[in-house]
């Protein structure tokens, strides 16, 4: 739209910002309203050989609490060049001294590798503000089933924090497929918090030994928990596999 300065209106004529709402940034630098807010970034725990958290704090002042589910966008320069990755929101939302994110490493990502390679100094980043709309529903006593694959538990791990720390009600079950055990991300206060809930439960299934979560169990899972809700989040193919087992039962999947 020529001529338009208004981020609001150029979103409603034009769309953007409208689904995951990853591209803000970059709406607003366009219009040259820039937010971006500068921080550092240093390793937190090692979960394992490629898989990192990362705390990002604030330069100056605090960070805005963020709503559990959304995501920020890193950016940073590499070689001369500014790149941008996003990633979930995993630390309590109302700590406003830091964020944490978890990071995988991928062996052909510029991105992930240059923060693994000086992930024990304290690096210097841009982030936006949070952003996203994969959160809780209003309804605080709803029945919720989550499937997440590898890397896609980050939204859940947020998820718990949250339920923990205003002790919610909601009654939530986890499906969360991986490669193998050890290749889990569940921090230690996750752990221990779900252990002895009787509204929150948690099933790994290891797809080496099992291999894709198939659509017995999905079924079941769904039959079993009747839930009001499906979260779904993981590798694209894991995500399409979900949808499509959970289309051929008829479950609402705009849910």
């Amino acid at each position: 739209m020529q001529g338009c300065h208004d981020f609001n209106q150029l979103s409603q004529e034009t769309g953007a910002c409208k689904t995951c709402g990853s591209c803000r940034n970059r709406v607003l630098d366009i219009l040259g309203q820039s937010d971006w807010l500068y921080a550092t970034i240093h390793a937190g725990l090692q979960y394992n050989e490629n898989v990192c958290s990362f705390l990002i704090k604030p330069i100056d002042g605090t960070f805005p609490i963020f709503i559990p589910g959304q995501f920020i966008t890193v950016k940073l320069q590499v070689d001369g060049l500014w790149y941008e990755r996003s990633y979930t929101l995993v630390s309590y939302a109302r700590k406003k001294e830091f964020y944490e994110i978890i990071v995988k490493r991928y062996a052909k990502g510029k991105f992930s590798q240059w923060l693994f390679e000086h992930k024990n100094e304290d690096v210097f980043v841009w982030i936006s503000k949070p952003s996203g709309k994969f959160v809780l529903p209003p309804e605080s006593h709803a029945n919720i089933l989550c499937f997440a694959g590898g890397i896609g538990i980050t939204p859940f791990i947020a998820f718990i924090r949250d339920i923990k720390e205003l002790d919610l009600k909601y009654q939530i079950s986890f499906v969360y497929a991986v490669e193998n055990i050890p290749s889990t991300i569940v921090p230690d206060d996750i752990d221990d918090f779900i252990k002895g809930r009787d509204n929150i439960d948690l099933t790994i299934w290891d797809t080496i030994t099992n291999g894709l979560i198939n659509a017995t169990s999905i079924r079941e899972s769904v039959k079993n928990r009747r839930p009001d809700f499906i979260y779904i989040c993981g590798p694209e193919g894991f995500e399409n596999h979900i949808v499509k087992h959970l289309t051929e039962i008829n479950f609402d999947s705009s849910k």
